[in-house]
Order: structure tokens, then C-alpha cells, then sequence
């Protein structure tokens, strides 16, 4: 199985208009910023985590197949919110209090909390399956943490196309072709869209200080080429089931999940692939710290972490994991690497105002 380098991901809320520094992120104003109330702080056992059918492969593939509430003899509960960026607003609201024992979030929400000084590091004397998880799913040491998130799947973003009225694209350029006019998707802002309009914006020679040139192709995507804006998991596979649309920048795991249901998508992993890291991370003020970094375990567990590439079509990051010949098709192909765009998480997310404001004003205004 070939694994890459760190790379992209999602963006933090959609609604958040403050600039947000890791010192200086208070309570009142990220919770005035997302429309949020504060969360009350953990009173039992809780993993936060997304809503709908990735919650439920959680649940199933880290907490029941385990039989980790017996184990444990703790009930587990969840905090299921609508993507990464409304979980990582609880987080940083409340460093103090944490509303979960554990959290699934994603680059941009990972690089946030770890900056805002919320994040521990694992207990590697519990987390022994840390040890085998492939460097690249390892996160990179940041803020004072050295080994304190490993990924539990291998997702990647790149160009998924309707094989029976759409051609291979090339490049992320196909996007623009006025034959996919109203036929092409695009991640909301609160969804990916931030990170995908960075990653595009690198691969069209911007840099993080300046989203000039994805802004405008962005726009141009919409104005004239009519992209339909999807804001969640669900919505897109749908719009791909019922052929609303036809191409996309989407998931590998979520591409095979259609194939498996007779849609006809695929993925071409074109410059400007993305490459997400997804796993969780620990709540500094948690006070289950045990009982966290056992969760966290299962969750790099070789054998678990197949139950969710049954579920999700994504590859498992540890490296003792080896695909069944049914499940073989969904690894990560050699020689994607160069591919992969390369992104500064702190300098985007310093910049998330700036760009949520262009998003809202210049593409959709």
C-alpha cells in the first residue's frame, strides 16, 4: 500500500468571521461567531464525532465490534455535530470543559485546537497500535505535541467523474468545461471548500496570504459554469447517484461507495489532489484521559480499522492491516505523491475570515 506525505483538509465553521489566533480564541466571541451555545463539559465518557452514516460507522467499527462499553464498563456517548469545523468550535470554545472525551476532526481543525494549546499528546503505553501506523498517517509534531494524532483511514480528495456522461479529466481545469455547465460540483466552505480553495489556489501558483487566483476561478466556476454548491456528505452522494452532477473534487473512499452501489464514478487523482488526515485527538482538560486513549487504540487497531474500510471503501493507515482481494481496489495507488499539494495550516486558518468573507461576498454575493 503506498502512503503520502501530509497534506490538505476541511475548513472550521461557516458562520466564523473572526480571525482566530491560538492565544487568543475566548469562549463568548467563537461561540457568538458559529451561533453556538457552549457546550456543557464532559459528564461522562463522550466522543465527538460527525452525524449520519460516518457517526454510525464509528460507533460500530471503534465501540460495538470491540465491545469497548464491556471492556471498559463505561457507557460511551456521543456528541454528533454536522462536520469537523462545528466540533473543533466546542473544542476551542471551552479548552477548560471539554464537551467530549474525544474528538474526530480534520487538518485545519487539528492544526486550530493544537495552536489554541487544547490538545495532549497519547499515552503511547496505551496506545501501543500508534507504532505501527504508516509515518505519513502519523501528524506531524506542532505547538509542543509530539505524538498526539494518527490517522484511522486514508482519504483522499481528487477529481471523480460520471464515466458514462463525463470524460477522464486531466486536471482540475476540466472543471471549467462549459459541457459540465450546472453539472459540477463544488464543497461548501463549511464543509471542504476551504481547503479545496486553497489546494486549487496553490495549484493555480497562489500561496496562503493571497487567495486571489482561486477566488476568481472559483467564481467564474459559479457565475458562469453554474457549480452546484453541496454542503454535506449526504447531498453529494446523492447528486452523484441521480446524476445532478458529474464531476467533482470528492472522496476516494465515498467514489468506491458509489461503484459499489452501480453508480458509474470514479476518481483521477490529478495535480492538486488533497490528501486528508482523519483520527482523533485528545482534549488536554479530558478527565478521562484512560478511557480516551483506549478509544483512541481501537481506533488504530489493524483489524478494526478494516471494518471501516467495509464500510467507507478507505484504506487502513496501519501498516499490519492487509486487504482482503475484495477490499484490495481501494488502496492508495503508487506514484501519487507529486500529485499532492502541499498546504501551511496555520497560515490558512489565520486567514479564515478573510477568506470566509470572499467566499460569501465575491462568489456568492
Amino acid at each position: 500500500m503506498a502512503f503520502i506525505r501530509k497534506t490538505g483538509t476541511m475548513d472550521f465553521s461557516r458562520r466564523d468571521i473572526l480571525r482566530y489566533s491560538a492565544a487568543t480564541a475566548s469562549v463568548l466571541t467563537l461561540c457568538e461567531a458559529t451561533g453556538m451555545p457552549v457546550a456543557h463539559a464532559e459528564s461522562a465518557f463522550t466522543v465527538a464525532t460527525t452525524a449520519g452514516s460516518w457517526g454510525e460507522g464509528i460507533k460500530q467499527a471503534f465501540v460495538t465490534k470491540p465491545d469497548f462499553e464491556t471492556a471498559t464498563k463505561t457507557k460511551v456517548n456521543f456528541l454528533l455535530e454536522a462536520n469537523p469545523a462545528a466540533i473543533a468550535s466546542r473544542l476551542v470554545a471551552q479548552p477548560a470543559s471539554p464537551p467530549a472525551s474525544a474528538f474526530d476532526l480534520l487538518d485545519l481543525q487539528y492544526a486550530l485546537a493544537a495552536d489554541a494549546g487544547a490538545l495532549m499528546d497519547y499515552d503511547l503505553d496505551i496506545v501501543k497500535n500508534y507504532a505501527d501506523i504508516a509515518p505519513s498517517a502519523q501528524f506531524e509534531p506542532r505547538a509542543g505535541l509530539k505524538n498526539w494524532g494518527a490517522n484511522m483511514t486514508m482519504p483522499i480528495i481528487s477529481l471523480v467523474w460520471n464515466t458514462k456522461l463525463a470524460s477522464k479529466p486531466a486536471s482540475m481545469e476540466d472543471l471549467w468545461n462549459p459541457k459540465y455547465k450546472a453539472k459540477v460540483g463544488l464543497p461548501d466552505f463549511g464543509w471542504y471548500g476551504h481547503t479545496w480553495l486553497h489546494a486549487l489556489n496553490k495549484t493555480l501558483g497562489g500561496t496562503e496570504d493571497n487567495t486571489d487566483k482561486a477566488i476568481a476561478a472559483i467564481k467564474d466556476l459559479v457565475k458562469k459554469n453554474e457549480a452546484v454548491l453541496l454542503q454535506n456528505q449526504e447531498q453529494a452522494l446523492r447528486a452523484f447517484t441521480t446524476e445532478q452532477i458529474v464531476l467533482m473534487p470528492y472522496w476516494n473512499g465515498r467514489t468506491f461507495e458509489l461503484q459499489s452501489k452501480g453508480v458509474p464514478v470514479d476518481i483521477e487523482y490529478v495535480q492538486g489532489t488533497i490528501q486528508l488526515h482523519n483520527g482523533f485527538v485528545l482534549p488536554k482538560a479530558t478527565v478521562f484521559k484512560e478511557l480516551a486513549n483506549r478509544f483512541v487504540n481501537n481506533t488504530l487497531d489493524p483489524v478494526l480499522q478494516l471494518e471501516m474500510t467495509q464500510r467507507f471503501r478507505y484504506p487502513p493507515s496501519n501498516t499490519k492491516a492487509k486487504l482482503p482481494p475484495d477490499l484490495a481496489p481501494y488502496a492508495i495507488p503508487q506514484g501519487i505523491a507529486p500529485k499532492v499539494v502541499s498546504l501551511d495550516w496555520q497560515k490558512i486558518n489565520e486567514g479564515r475570515a478573510r477568506d470566509l468573507q470572499r467566499w460569501n461576498k465575491e462568489i456568492f454575493g
